[in-house]
């Protein structure tokens, strides 16, 4: 039960935080445990520049390039033995029974 008024405690806190940080050209004050006051001037939001290219097929180019490539491991890695397919004992049985 205390856990669900902490978080709703903290909620109430945080919505008035951002409801006075989205007014244009204010100041934000905050209050710390010890009483300190920090004000931090809000400033609007701008646009972001428009990219020349298609950013999300870029995107998906580099990365498809990045799931894709391939590693070579040969140059850090030793040769695997030839491995004789038939042991020895069963060589000599087929050998045996052939005759």
């Amino acid at each position: 039960m205390k856990t669900k008024l902490i978080i709703s405690a903290i909620l109430i806190f945080a919505a008035s935080f951002m409801g006075s940080a989205s007014a244009p050209k204010r100041m934000l004050t905050m209050y710390d445990q010890l009483g300190r006051k920090l004000m931090m001037p809000v400033k609007a939001e701008e646009e972001a520049e428009v990219f020349p290219f298609d950013s999300k097929m870029e995107f998906n180019r580099y990365r498809s390039s990045e799931v894709n490539r391939t590693f070579d491991l040969s140059g850090i890695t030793k040769p695997e033995a030839e491995i004789n397919d038939i042991p020895c004992d069963l060589g000599n049985i087929f050998m045996q029974t052939t005759k």
